[in-house]
C-alpha cells in the first residue's frame, strides 16, 4: 500500500492531478523510470476514477532495465500485497497481460479502447530522451536517487524535459538534491519544496516557466479541435490501417477505393506473412518494422505459428549466431535453432540451423482490413477512382474522373500506392520528388495431399513458404521490374520452385500440383523506405531554398491537410500498422510511436531535402 500512497502523493498531487486533466482533450505523462509501473497504474486507476477525465491519457515512460512478463508479475504481487483495492489488482493484471516482449526502443499498449495509451521506451534515457517526439504536459521524475544514478538527473536530461514541455507543463519528483534543484532551474523550470511522503520531509515540485527562449522548435500541441471529417484514398493494408487509427481519434472516415468490392481489391484473398527484419546493426527498417510487427500480433485475426528464417550455409548460420549474441534479444522475439532444433519446432529439417521466431505468424488480409474497417465511424465506398483533389477554405474535395464529387473534408490521406503520383498531378501539386516504382511479384500456390509434409510454421530465406491453410499452400515471391503484365507466368513459378526447394530440401516439383497463382505490384522507393507522414509543399520549399538548406525534415513546408503513406514494398502488414499510428499521432499532437529518427526515415519530404541541400 506504500508504493501507490506514495505514487498518489508524489506525482499525482505533486501534478496537480487529477484537477490539471479535467475536461482536456489529450494529456501527456512523461516518466523517467518506469520500475514496476505502479506511478502509471496508479494514474490510470485516477482517470478511470475521474468523471471529468481527458478523452485519452497518453503516459510514455523510459525503462533501461525493463522486467520480463513473469519478474514483472512477482514483484507486483509482492509490491502490492495487503492493496485491498480490487479494481488497482485487475489493472496490474491487465498490465502484465499485455507486457511487450522485451525488445529496443518504443512499444504503444491501448487500454480503456484505446483512450489509456501506454507507450513504453526501452533504453538508456541519454539515447532515448533526445529521440523522443512528443508534447508534455507532466513529469514524473522518478529515478534512482541522484546520489545512486546520477546518469538520470543530469543536465542533459533536464534539457531534454524542457524540449518536450508543452506551455504550462508541470513536475513532481520525490528527490530534493540541490544537483537536481540546480539542474531543473538552468533548464527552464520553476521549482519548489513541498511535503513529502511517509518519512521524507520534503519533495520537489515545479513547472515549466523558461525566462529566456531555451529551444529552436516548440513540442508538438493537442490538436483534437479539428477532429471531424477525414477521407483515405485506397482500401488495400495502408488505407484500412490509417482509417482505423483516426477513427480511433474520433474522425469520421471515408475510404474510398476504385476496386468495385472489399473481396476485389488486388491483395484483398491473400495471407500476408509477418515476422521481423533483423540486421546486423539493428537499423531504422529493423526498428521501425518492430513497432508495427507487436501491433499486428495482437490483433485478433493473427495466426500465430512461429517462423523459421533458414540460414543457407555454415558460414551465414555463424553469421547470424553472432547478430544474435550482440544484440542479445529476448529469445521470445529472435532465438537461435540448431539443425536438429528446427525440425520440432518448424516440422521441416534444416541442417544449417536458422533464426525462431515464436511470436511470428500469417493473416489473412481480407479478414484484417475487414477487423480495420470494423468500426461505425467508418464508411468505404468501393467502385470509386480519385481523380484529382481540389483544396480551398480548409475543405478537400475529392473529385472523379467524370467531375463527381466523392467526398469532402479537412483532411486527406493518400494510401493509393502507386497512384499518388498522378493523383497529385492531376490537382496541381508538385510532386517531383515522389520517386516510386512498382516490382512485380508472383506467388504460386498449389493444393496437396493431407499425407504430404509440410511445414507447420512460416519458412524465408531468399523466399517464402506459409503453412498450410486447408489442402492449399502456398509459396514465392518473384521480385521483377513492373512491367505492366499481370498475367501469371511459368517462369516465375519455376523461379519460385527454386525458392521452395532451398527452403525445404528433398521436396520434388511432381509433388505440388500448382493450381494458380497471385501477381501483385508492389510500391518501392529508391531507398526502399515507406513514404509515411504529411505531404511536402515542394513549390514554397523551392521559394526558400537559401533559408532550408540548412534546416531539418521538420521546418519544411507541409501542404495543409494532406497525408501519405505508401511505398510498403514486401511488408505491407507491419507498415501499414505502423502507418495508421504515425499520422494519427501526427494529426492530434500526441506522442509518436517510434523515436525521431526513425520518423525521419520515413518522412515524405526526404527526398525533397536532400535535392534542397544539393542546390
Amino acid at each position: 500500500m506504500g508504493a501507490v500512497a506514495q505514487a498518489r502523493h508524489v506525482f499525482l498531487a505533486g501534478n496537480q492531478l487529477p484537477l490539471r486533466w479535467a475536461g482536456k482533450s489529450q494529456f501527456v505523462i512523461l516518466e523517467t523510470g518506469f520500475g514496476l509501473g505502479i506511478n502509471f497504474l496508479a494514474t490510470w486507476a485516477a482517470w478511470r476514477a475521474d468523471p471529468q477525465s481527458c478523452q485519452t491519457l497518453h503516459f510514455v515512460s523510459i525503462e533501461k532495465y525493463p522486467l520480463r512478463a513473469a519478474d514483472l508479475v512477482r514483484a507486483l504481487a509482492a509490491s502490492l500485497e495487503g492493496h485491498d483495492e480490487d479494481e488497482f489488482h485487475y489493472l496490474a493484471k491487465q498490465l502484465y497481460v499485455h507486457w511487450p516482449i522485451l525488445t529496443p526502443g518504443m512499444h504503444r499498449i491501448q487500454f480503456e479502447h484505446g483512450a489509456v495509451i501506454l507507450t513504453l521506451a526501452f533504453g538508456d534515457i541519454a539515447t532515448l530522451l533526445p529521440k523522443l517526439h512528443l508534447g508534455a504536459d507532466a513529469f514524473y521524475l522518478d529515478g534512482f536517487s541522484p546520489s545512486k544514478n546520477p546518469h538520470m538527473w543530469s543536465l542533459a536530461v533536464c534539457k531534454g524535459l524542457a524540449r518536450c514541455a508543452r506551455e504550462h507543463a508541470t513536475l513532481a519528483t520525490y528527490t530534493c538534491a540541490a544537483s537536481v534543484r540546480a539542474g531543473l532551474f538552468s533548464a527552464g523550470f520553476e521549482v519548489e519544496k513541498s511535503p513529502g511522503f511517509g518519512v521524507k520531509r520534503s519533495m520537489l515540485i515545479g513547472r515549466f516557466a523558461p525566462r529566456w527562449k531555451n529551444r529552436r522548435t516548440t513540442p508538438p500541441a493537442a490538436q483534437a479541435d479539428l477532429r471531424s471529417h477525414a477521407i483515405v484514398i485506397g482500401a488495400g493494408l495502408a488505407g484500412c490501417a490509417t482509417a482505423a487509427a483516426l477513427a480511433r481519434d474520433g474522425w469520421q472516415v471515408t475510404v474510398l477505393e476504385q476496386a468495385i468490392n472489399a473481396m476485389a481489391v488486388p491483395c484483398a484473398h491473400l495471407r500476408a506473412s509477418l515476422h521481423p527484419l533483423l540486421s546486423q546493426d539493428d537499423n531504422v527498417a529493423s526498428r521501425a518494422l518492430r513497432f508495427g510487427y507487436e501491433q499486428i500480433m495482437h490483433q485478433s485475426v493473427f495466426h500465430r505459428c512461429g517462423a523459421l528464417q533458414v540460414a543457407g550455409d555454415k558460414a551465414q548460420a555463424m553469421q547470424w549466431q553472432a547478430m544474435l549474441m550482440r544484440h542479445q534479444f529476448d529469445p521470445a522475439f529472435a532465438q537461435w535453432l540448431d539443425g536438429k532444433q528446427t525440425h520440432r519446432y518448424s516440422g521441416c529439417d534444416h541442417p544449417f540451423g536458422g533464426i525462431w521466431y515464436a511470436q511470428s505468424g500469417w493473416v489473412h488480409v481480407a479478414s484484417i482490413c475487414h477487423h480495420w474497417l470494423n468500426n461505425r465511424l467508418i464508411s468505404a465506398r468501393y467502385g470509386v477512382a480519385a481523380a484529382r483533389m481540389i483544396y480551398g477554405d480548409g475543405i478537400w474535395q475529392v473529385w472523379s474522373a467524370e467531375q463527381t464529387l466523392l467526398a469532402q473534408a479537412p483532411l486527406v490521406v493518400m494510401a493509393n500506392a502507386l497512384g499518388a503520383p498522378s493523383l497529385l498531378a492531376a490537382s496541381d501539386l508538385s510532386a517531383t520528388s515522389l520517386a516510386l516504382r512498382g516490382v512485380r511479384g508472383q506467388l504460386s500456390y498449389a493444393d496437396i495431399d493431407a499425407s504430404l509434409s509440410w511445414p507447420t510454421s512460416l519458412l524465408c530465406g531468399q523466399g517464402h513458404v506459409l503453412p498450410r491453410d486447408g489442402h492449399r499452400v502456398a509459396w514465392g515471391a518473384s521480385y521483377d521490374e513492373h512491367d505492366g503484365d499481370n498475367c501469371v507466368r511459368q517462369r516465375s513459378h519455376d523461379e519460385n520452385f527454386e525458392k521452395v526447394s532451398a527452403l525445404l530440401p528433398g521436396l520434388v516439383a511432381d509433388a505440388l500440383c500448382i493450381s494458380g497463382g497471385f501477381v501483385g505490384q508492389r510500391c518501392v522507393t529508391l531507398d526502399r523506405m515507406p513514404l509515411i507522414g504529411a505531404w511536402v509543399d515542394e513549390r514554397a520549399a523551392w521559394t526558400q531554398t537559401g533559408r532550408l538548406r540548412e534546416l531539418q525534415l521538420a521546418h519544411l513546408p507541409r501542404v495543409s491537410g494532406l497525408y501519405m503513406a505508401t511505398a510498403f514494398g514486401s511488408r505491407g502488414l507491419a507498415w501499414a500498422a505502423l502507418a495508421g499510428d504515425m499520422i494519427a499521432s501526427h494529426i492530434s499532437g500526441a506522442p509518436a510511436p517510434i523515436e525521431t529518427d526513425l520518423l525521419n526515415a520515413l518522412d515524405p519530404a526526404r527526398f525533397l531535402l536532400r535535392s534542397l541541400r544539393a542546390q
